[in-house]
């Protein structure tokens, strides 16, 4: 099944191109980026690379397990709700849209929120 989705912003060099458009195949893991430079469509195809992790995965025993979503969501929660002041890294390639939901989990949970910036 093909999706088009358009006018997107491009994460990657803070240049905040917003005409980008990215049509998805999810039958053949086939992906066309439109209107981008050359880091910013590699930054989209990364969606079906062979390295990405697509499943979650809980340490259990020291070693790393598949899980559900709900059962990753849930130990996510359950670790930023015990933290006494969690660090939310915001990378740079990270939509603005991540980064407005990691800063206010930051401010929500009072903890730390840092960038790029101060590297």
């Amino acid at each position: 099944m093909k999706k088009v989705y358009k006018n997107i912003i491009c994460p990657v060099c803070g240049g905040a191109c917003d005409d980008i458009e990215v049509e998805i195949d999810s039958e053949r893991e086939e992906i066309v980026v439109k209107n981008t430079c050359k880091m910013g469509a590699a930054k989209f195809k990364e969606v079906y690379s062979h390295h990405r992790i697509r499943t979650p995965q809980i340490k259990k025993d020291g070693k790393f397990e598949n899980a559900s979503w709900d059962e990753a969501l849930n130990k996510a929660a359950e670790i930023l709700a015990n933290a006494k002041r969690p660090l939310f890294f915001m990378g740079s390639e990270t939509s603005t849209e991540a980064m407005r939901v990691g800063l206010s989990m930051a401010e929500y949970l009072r903890g730390v929120a840092d960038s790029n910036s101060t590297i």
